[in-house]
């Protein structure tokens, strides 16, 4: 049995570390899912929309971003936690309070989660389930 030659060996080489930069690519998306959420949170608290649906699947928007229309900020504002990830699926809580009024109620929490998936190649969220905090819960 003849042993392989110098240029077998080099091509061999060649394709090995061809398959291994071509998996190392196609791995993992370029921004991480709280990036992502945190891009829809910053437009939907100062109104700049500009590329908003891009960060949904299929730019099918969950909740909505008005032009020019901030929500209002309390305190330090919205907080995006650590995603919770698992495969091509990814849940992030959003932290945020409502202003219950100019007296002395405190502001009550509402954490809204934000589901990601892996499409393309990018996090891009599919769903969001809102908090259902209202002007009610202050008083309670």
């Amino acid at each position: 049995m003849r042993s392989p030659s110098r240029r077998q060996c080099a091509g061999a080489a060649a394709l090995a570390a061809a398959l291994t930069f071509a998996t190392g690519c196609s791995g993992e998306p370029d921004e991480d899912p709280e990036t992502v959420v945190q891009a829809v949170v910053d437009a939907r608290t100062s109104g700049d929309c500009d590329d908003y649906a891009d960060h949904f699947v299929d730019g099918d928007v969950v909740g909505g971003c008005t032009e020019g229309d901030a929500d209002p900020v309390v305190g330090d504002g919205p907080e995006v936690g650590e995603a919770t990830v698992g495969g091509d699926e990814a849940e992030v809580e959003v932290v945020d309070h409502y202003d219950c009024s100019t007296w002395d109620e405190p502001d009550v929490e509402s954490v809204d989660v934000y589901f990601l998936v892996v499409d393309d190649g990018e996090w891009l969220v599919d769903d969001i389930d809102f908090a259902e905090t209202t002007s009610d819960d202050c008083f309670t």
